[in-house]
């Protein structure tokens, strides 16, 4: 199995554990260099079946031809 299908696996058992869920941001920055852009923020997601979480999440995108792709993501849940 790779790298990819073990994360999209876990995100999507994520998913499940949390059900419909709706997401607040707060507190957003970005930065943008010629073939990157970060996004940091937080957020308090409400959950179907788990209640609320909140956080606070940093993502890099990496420009690829003409769209950018999810270079690093990194994430903390309260």
């Amino acid at each position: 199995m790779s790298s990819n299908s073990a994360i999209k696996g876990e995100l999507s058992k994520f998913d499940d554990m949390m059900g419909k869920a709706t997401t607040k941001l707060s507190d957003e920055t970005y930065q943008m260099a010629p073939d990157y852009i970060i996004i940091s923020a937080g957020y308090q997601t409400t959950t179907a079946k788990i209640g609320v979480v909140s956080g606070k999440f940093t993502q890099i995108w990496k420009k690829s031809g003409n769209s950018y792709l999810i270079y690093h993501d990194e994430y903390e849940m309260n």
